[in-house]
């Protein structure tokens, strides 16, 4: 039995995210059995920097500090100061010498890229806050994704993290913004948030969405999504997964043991699709209705030739009108539809391999293995462990 640990949580519980990644730490408390949580936010985020000399006589073996303020980060680096383990998911930036949950806004901005590009738009626009690190970090993997697609996209943010977006001016610039934006255009916004923010003004200005503007979000927070009209699609993380392994390197820490790394990174996993995207922006019809096709066949082992023979146009030709709009070829089309939903049903259900195997029209697991490992690096098997607790 491990000796009891003092852990003080200091926590902005408000936000999906964090909730998420409390969850994971709840789920190491559960197993390691070995800490005892002091939980004192209001005291705390109220009275921070009066109150450092009280924290270093109550002798706390570790802090947990998840999602405070930009303001509050100077309390953070207080604490390690008087070399107090920290593990930390802070606002901005990571903070030096905590253990930090972080999160990938490269991978983030590719996912959604691809999930516009993949409606076969032309014009696409970014959304968020000019003063925000991971907002700009988004903006520019975004744009770079896009522009490898040898698309442009339109910017519009705000230069303030106050809490008053929605209000006056604000509001209607944002609406004379996306009333000017050539259509249809697919949107990506840094967060589930500012999606919610876009699509009010959709509905203000008259704006159709997905036929005009088709909008994603980040975070999966379906509380947001589905207050949305219509329903937001969102990139889905997996901060439970984080939270863990977070918990799990820190207890280490505290406990004076080697840690290895001080970083672990809140995994995107997949898109959720909802009305906001449901739309195809594509005039030719043999195009359509391959992906149609495909899209309601990809579990039955869908080939390139059941594709050619339901839209009665030879392959040359198709191919050639996928890789001018989508880029891909009917067959790159049809692996990625396969991927993305093999990787759903490893995240998202408690199948056994085996039952996915075959519901994806794969003869045996071995066949799905390697068919996985070609194209993700990583085994079925290894795919899941990577993204479920």
């Amino acid at each position: 039995m491990h000796e009891l640990l003092r852990v003080l949580f200091l926590v902005d519980a408000r936000v999906k995210l964090t909730n998420e990644t409390l969850l994971g730490i709840a789920e190491y408390v559960k197993i390691s059995r070995s800490w005892l949580i002091e939980k004192d936010i209001s005291h705390y985020l109220i009275h921070a920097q009066y109150h450092t000399k009280d924290l270093r006589e109550r002798q706390f073996d570790g802090v947990v500090c998840l999602c405070l303020s930009v303001d509050q980060e100077p309390l953070i680096r207080t604490i390690i100061d008087l070399h107090v383990p920290v593990l930390a998911r802070g606002i901005n930036m990571p903070i030096p010498g905590a253990i930090n949950i972080i999160t990938d806004n490269v991978l983030i901005s590719e996912m959604a890229a691809d999930h516009l590009l993949t409606l076969g738009l032309n014009h696409f626009a970014f959304f968020g806050v000019e003063s925000l690190t991971w907002s700009r970090q988004r903006r520019n993997a975004f744009k770079s994704k896009i522009a490898q697609a040898g698309n442009d996209v339109h910017i519009f943010e705000f230069t303030s993290t106050e809490k008053r977006f929605h209000r006056g001016a604000n509001i209607e610039r944002l609406l004379d913004w996306l009333t000017q934006l050539p259509k249809p255009i697919g949107v990506m916004a840094c967060n589930d948030d500012f999606g919610l923010m876009l699509l009010q003004c959709c509905q203000i200005g008259k704006i159709s969405v997905p036929e005009e503007l088709a909008v994603i979000g980040v975070d999966n927070d379906e509380t947001v999504c589905n207050l949305c009209v219509p329903p937001l699609s969102s990139v889905a993380r997996d901060a439970q997964k984080a939270g863990f392994e977070g918990a799990r390197i820190f207890d280490r820490k505290m406990r004076g043991k080697p840690v290895g790394k001080n970083e672990v990174v809140i995994k995107s996993t997949h898109i959720e699709t909802r009305q906001s995207t449901d739309m195809l922006a594509i005039k030719d019809t043999d195009v359509i209705e391959a992906l149609q096709f495909m899209r309601k066949n990809i579990l039955y082992n869908t080939g390139v030739d059941d594709v050619i023979a339901e839209v009665s146009v030879s392959r040359r030709n198709l191919d050639h009108k996928f890789t001018r709009i989508l880029g891909r070829t009917v067959h790159e089309e049809i692996t990625r539809m396969r991927i993305e939903k093999i990787c759903e049903l490893l995240t998202l259900t408690n199948l056994p391999i085996s039952q996915i195997a075959s519901d994806c029209g794969f003869h045996n697991p071995a066949q799905l293995g390697n068919y996985f490992l070609r194209h993700k690096g990583v085994s079925p098997g290894q795919y899941r462990k990577q993204h479920l607790l």
